[in-house]
């Protein structure tokens, strides 16, 4: 019996570390983003030094730098970025550090791609 409860916490004990590795690497859009790139009209992307910070609270206020706050909404299951219900975005993160927006602007719906790095 002894020999049954130490198996069973020990399989315990692994599938929780394995959860908790599973939301470690999981991606929220909830944090600070720092600008870091953009892809130009040849597809190259262009390094951007000191880019602009932009932050999603959970609450749903999204500020960019000091000048904008506005309200946003995410849906995960979609990776659709909806801030103040006009601008859509789809995101593609890279990893739950490193996320790439994609919009389409202009007349021509030409493609933008821009990156950003979380930073908190």
């Amino acid at each position: 019996m002894k020999r049954y409860t130490i198996l069973f916490t020990l399989l315990f004990a692994l599938i929780n570390t394995a959860c908790e590795d599973k939301k470690e690497d999981s991606f929220t859009i909830i944090g600070k983003w720092q600008f870091i790139e953009m892809q130009n009209d040849n597809g190259e992307w262009i390094i951007i030094e000191n880019g602009s910070i932009s932050e999603f609270c959970d609450c749903g206020t999204y500020r960019e730098g000091d000048y904008l706050e506005s309200t946003y909404t995410f849906d995960e299951s979609t990776m659709i970025l909806k801030i103040k219900d006009y601008l859509e975005f789809s995101v593609e993160p890279e990893s739950n550090k490193i996320m790439v927006l994609l919009t389409y602007q202009g007349s021509t719906r030409t493609l933008k791609k821009t990156k950003y790095k979380r930073i908190e």
